[in-house]
């Protein structure tokens, strides 16, 4: 991100660009500092999505780093929004499965 806005002066822009690109981290460290009364499953799905969305994110920002494209800014966008969807959705169904589970 750094390198691909080197280009921008405006401080408050990169600043909100980098808060906004790691945010779905920050959540996914927060998720994983809930998680030790969560069951063992539900953990290693945590664990297998934080790790698959730390790597399809720097797969596409290498991409767009590395390759030059009219838009840059636009996965910088797109990919925390995407990340931020699928954390939730993954969320919502554990809760789901979790409430129906026998007691």
């Amino acid at each position: 991100m750094l390198y691909v806005g080197s280009r921008n002066k405006s401080a408050i822009l990169m600043t909100t660009f980098a808060i906004w690109v790691l945010a779905p981290f920050v959540g996914l460290a927060f998720a994983d500092a809930l998680s030790k009364r969560w069951s063992k499953t539900t953990r290693a799905a945590l664990h297998i999505g934080t790790l698959a969305i730390a790597l399809v994110s720097v797969a596409i920002y290498a991409d767009v780093a590395f390759r030059p494209r009219p838009k840059p800014a636009s996965a910088f966008l797109i990919v925390p929004a995407a990340s931020w969807l699928l954390i939730a959705v993954a969320f919502l169904s554990m809760r789901h499965m979790n409430s129906r589970a026998p007691k």
